[in-house]
This record gives structure tokens, sequence and C-alpha cells, in this order.
């Protein structure tokens, strides 16, 4: 049979239907250009394999909303595929966005939108350090409460970090506050709790004398028996109305008492406490009276003769008692002749003890002994050998014992 070729002219519109058509038959060139229609493709006709490599653009070959998640291949989406600023938050699914999805550095405050990304966007984990673009990060950015500890990396938040005055009780953890991490004359006592600052919390030496407010160490503050003598400075103890309730010891060299009346209770005062052996207190023991530019006056017991005596500033050392008795004092006897009478001897009342004569003529007084001022003799005979005693202008008085 002769093959007869059919031309287009022959054919009746609509007569070649697909059941004439052989399989394969349509080949590229059997079809005109553009003839091709949406009208013409079957549901999920195009598959990936017949679509040609950059031939699928933005602008007239896809239709709005067109794209669901169920199109797209996975992993076909890359950076250069997406338009600036055109993934909002509504195109995020919850949780989509993993750190193997954003490239280093890619995330600029420019491509969010303001309070965009919310925490049900980001996969835990997500954002690393090397996601975030330098300054990327504003106040703006953060919900308000979401930067935990587990947030911030170990020394992150330095001084130029925190806002002033931003850093209150609530959000320091406890014992968090190292002396390492306070700055030289931060911490004022503005910035203290009262009663914050515990035994506990301060080192060793820590509290010297610049850090203490003057008269603020009260009593209260003192812990008993806290200050022994070593922390006493001398001289500073000033107090009123001492009372001492039991024995009291006071060590030195010169212990002084400037009250203006001293009152003692006890029948005796033991001067010289101490003394080992018999007759072990060695010289004079006893009272002296300062009187001003005068020498002291004195009342002692002179262990080398076994006598109290006095000295009436004078250098005079008149024995008052001796191991065996107690004399009689005598002071002031005067001795005077009648107007005209000169005489050059006188009688005392009775003999005085020896070397207790004390002679004053006209209120000087006299030495004792030849060759002096004046002899004793026969007990009582006091002779005159510096001057006479001349009635109506001199006197003559005698200090002795007896």
């Amino acid at each position: 049979m002769a093959t007869t070729q059919i031309r287009t002219p022959q054919l009746r519109d609509s007569a070649i239907t697909t059941a004439k058509i052989a399989g394969s038959a349509v080949t590229t060139v059997k079809m005109a250009d553009s003839n091709v229609t949406t009208a013409k493709l079957a549901d999920s006709a195009i598959t990936n394999k017949k679509i040609a490599d950059g031939t699928i653009d933005g602008g007239l070959k896809i239709l709005a909303q067109s794209i669901g998640s169920g199109v797209i291949a996975d992993s076909a989406i890359f950076t250069s595929h997406l338009a600036n600023s055109n993934i909002t938050t509504e195109k995020l699914a919850d949780n989509v966005i993993t750190g193997a999805k954003i490239q280093d550095g890619a995330v600029e405050t420019a491509k969010l939108e303001d309070t965009g990304v919310t925490a049900a966007k980001i996969a835990n984990g997500a954002v690393v350090e090397s996601k975030i673009a330098n300054n990327a990060v504003t106040s703006g950015k953060i919900a308000d409460s979401n930067v935990t500890t587990a947030k911030l990396v170990n020394g992150a938040v330095t001084t130029v970090k925190i806002t002033d005055s931003n850093v209150t009780s609530a959000k320091i953890a406890n014992e968090a506050v190292t002396e390492a991490k306070i700055g030289s004359n931060a911490v004022t006592a503005g910035k203290i709790a009262d009663s914050a600052v515990t035994t506990q919390k301060l080192a060793n030496g820590a509290v010297t004398t610049v850090k203490i407010t003057d008269s603020n160490v009260t009593s209260a503050k003192i812990a008993n028996g806290a200050i022994g003598s070593a922390k006493i400075k001398s001289s500073t103890i000033s107090l009123s109305g001492l009372v001492v309730n039991g024995d009291a010891t006071f060590y030195g060299s010169t212990t002084y008492i400037g009250a203006t009346n001293m009152v003692v209770t006890d029948n005796e005062i033991l001067i010289g406490s101490g003394a080992d052996g018999a007759s072990a207190v060695s010289g004079k023991s006893g009272l002296a009276v300062d009187r001003g530019s005068s020498d002291d006056a004195r009342i002692f017991f002179d262990e080398s003769d076994d006598e109290w005596k006095i000295d009436k500033g004078d250098g005079s050392e008149l024995t008052l008692v001796t191991g065996a008795s107690v004399p009689t004092q005598i002071y002031n006897e005067v001795k005077t002749v009648g107007s005209g009478t000169t005489v050059t001897s006188v009688l005392l009342s009775t003999s005085p003890t020896a070397t207790t004569l004390r002679v004053y003529f006209n209120g000087q007084r006299w030495r004792e002994g030849a060759g002096n001022d004046y002899t004793l003799s026969n007990g009582s005979q006091v002779t005159l050998l510096a001057a006479s005693l001349i009635g109506g202008e001199d006197v003559l008085i005698a200090d002795y014992n007896y």
C-alpha cells in the first residue's frame, strides 16, 4: 500500500484525539513555539526533570501563593534564590530555621523585621556567635527577661555592656560578686544594703582605720574580750565615773592619779609590796609632798637606820620612830632674852635625841659643830658661836625629838 501523507489542511479541527497519538509521538519539533499553554498541561504533568535549569524566575512564571511546601524539593532553595527582606515571620514555620540553614554572618539587622524573630521561630541552640553580625542584636531585638544565665558566655558582661544603675540585687546570683569582679572604688556606701557586710564577707586585715567613720565603733560593735592591751594606744583611755568591781592590777613604771580628793577606805596602804625576806626594802620608803618650786617634803622609813623620819623639804631627816621607841617631837621652841640683855648660850626644855636638833637664828638655819654656828653640850645647852643673842632684836627657834 502506498504511503499517503496527510497534511494540516486535510485535518478537521479536533480530529486528532489523545487516542490517535502514539506514545512519545509528539516530540519538541512537532510542537509550534508557545503553543503549550497552561490549559494544555495536566495537573502534576511537569516534573523536576521536565524543567531546564535556570528557567523559572519570579516575574511571570510563578503565580502568587502557588508554591507550597510540598512543591519545593529538600535543600532546593539557596541564598541567591531569595529576594532581600522577603522572608517574613508569616512565611516561616515554627522551628524551621536551624543553625545549619543560616550562613555565617548572614543575619544582619536589616534582614530582621522588628520583633519578627520570636523564640518559637528559632530552634534550641541554633543561634551561635558566628551567626550574628557585629552589633546586630540591639535592645529592641531582645524580649524582656529573655537573657538568662544560660545565654551568657563567661566574661561576656563587661562594664560597657551595662546601662548605669541597672545591676540591681535581683540580677545578681548569690555569691557571684567576687573581689576580682569589682572595680577600684566601685562599691560606695549607697551600693551596700544595711547589715549586708557580715564577718564572713571581710578578708582578714581588710578594715583599716581609714575605712571607719569617726565615732562609729560603739560598744555594741565590739565582742567581749576583743580588745587586748596591744590594741589600746598609750594615754588614750579617758574614763568618767569608773567603777571597778573586784581586784585591779596596774603595770608600768608610773601611775598618775589626777583626782582633787582621793579617798581610801582601807586602814593601811602597803608600800614596797612583794619584798622578799626580812628588811628587804633597801634605802627609804614613804610618801612625798610636791611643794612646787620648793623641795618636796617627805615622811619615810629609813631601812639603814631602822627609823621613821621626816624631811620638811630642807634636806633634814628628823627621826620620828626608831626600832625601839617612839620619840616626842618639839617644834618651834622659841628662845629670847630681855631687852638690853646679850647672851651666848641658852638652855632647851629637854635634851634632844642625837641628830634631831635643828636651830634657826632669826629664821636662818644654823649648822651644828665646832667651827660652825653652834654646839650642843650638857644634853640641852646650846652655845652660840656665830653671834650673840641680843634681847629685843634676835630670836632663836629649835626643833628636835626627845
